[in-house]
């Protein structure tokens, strides 16, 4: 990361707000976007503690969410982009660089992410979820409240 060139850089905590996707908006942060000679574009997400091998991050393993996080970012990505496309994703590890996980993702990564996208927004429509208790809940503060009907069950 130091040896990056700093053309390179397109942005660092990139965020996107409410970006609209079918009936619904998502939302992230990307701690770091860079521009690649061939104009392709990686998305990078810093994580601290032990690294995590690429075969725990893997579909079906503990880790998979990682794997997903980097998917949703280049959807995202070239969702907010249309004429740019990221072929490149990495996880680093603070303190841990010797584990970084790299991956290049394809079109299919952004097929597997839009069907967990509209699995998660069904589960919400339908209220297939575990909101908090009454005791826990406030939904004026929610960073859910615009996907949630509970505020309209009380």
């Amino acid at each position: 990361m130091i040896e990056t060139s700093p053309e390179r850089i397109f942005a660092t905590e990139y965020s996107f707000q409410y970006l609209p996707y079918k009936n619904h908006s998502i939302k992230g942060f990307i701690d770091r976007i860079e521009q690649h000679a061939d104009g392709t574009f990686a998305v990078y997400d810093y994580k601290t503690g032990e690294a995590k091998s690429k075969k725990q991050i893997a579909d079906g393993m503990n880790y998979e969410h990682y794997l997903n996080q980097l998917r949703f970012y280049k959807f995202a990505f070239e969702l907010e982009h249309p004429k740019h496309k990221v072929s490149k994703a990495g996880l680093i590890f603070v303190e841990e660089p010797d584990g970084n996980f790299y991956i290049d993702l394809t079109e299919q990564d952004n097929e597997i992410i839009k069907n967990k996208i509209d699995e998660a927004y069904a589960k919400i429509d339908e209220l297939k979820f575990n909101p908090p208790s009454e005791n826990e809940r406030n939904c004026t503060f929610c960073n859910y409240k615009h996907l949630c009907k509970l505020a309209d069950i009380k």
